[in-house]
């Protein structure tokens, strides 16, 4: 092996750098060389890196959305040089590294590696009530039909606070550490349960987003 034809046709031979060097002549395919160009071998089993992306439903606008989905499986596609082998995707994609949500997202233009976001850091930290209190049992707002007893069960409870995530949505979110990280961007509450704020309010979620709010509290 020559270093270009001009060398080839008055026999100047080559001087590589190693004893034994391996030269890509495609993507998977390589010849392997001696230090003089003498060529000893030839293979097509080049390992690329692979990564493995859930596509089913297509790219997502956001980090947190991206994140907040539960994957169901990945297309693999090897890469070099920051980009997929035979694949124009572009957007952002979750990471398919199992089932469970959170991971991480990749973010593609034309198939080129262009970003990878760990999910998590677009979220913050809020504080809320460890217990929320059913509000078929505890109708705060008509307080004087609760049993005093309760009133004040709820009152001191109440403010035993622990931290949920808060996403730039809007939609508040079990903590990313809670339960071992389980409960990772399951939304808070089903619309029946009343949540203590640091600020001294009471609040009832659906599905992360309040649907219903005490703005003071004087039952306490």
């Amino acid at each position: 092996m020559y270093n270009n034809i001009e060398d080839a046709l008055i026999d100047n031979k080559p001087s590589f750098e190693f004893k034994n060097n391996f030269i890509l002549t495609t993507l998977t395919e390589y010849l392997e060389v001696t230090k003089e160009g003498k060529i000893i071998d030839e293979g097509n089993t080049c390992n690329l890196p692979q990564i493995s992306i859930e596509i089913s439903n297509g790219s997502y606008t956001d980090q947190e959305s991206a994140c907040r989905r539960k994957k169901l499986a990945g297309v693999s596609y090897n890469y070099k040089d920051n980009t997929l082998i035979g694949a124009n995707l572009t957007g952002r994609f979750p990471v398919f590294e199992g089932r469970e949500r959170g991971g991480r997202n990749i973010i593609l233009e034309n198939g080129k590696i262009l970003a990878y976001e760990t999910c998590g850091t677009e979220l913050t930290d809020i504080q809320y009530s460890e217990i929320g209190f059913n509000n078929e049992i505890y109708p705060l707002k008509t307080p004087e039909l609760v049993n005093p007893s309760q009133i004040r069960f709820i009152c001191n409870f109440s403010q035993r606070y622990i931290n949920y995530s808060l996403g730039p949505s809007g939609i508040v979110y079990y903590g990313f550490n809670y339960k071992e990280g389980k409960y990772k961007y399951v939304p808070l509450g089903l619309g029946i349960r009343w949540y203590r704020t640091t600020d001294d309010k009471f609040i009832i979620l659906n599905k992360g987003l309040v649907t219903d709010i005490i703005e003071e509290i004087t039952f306490c």
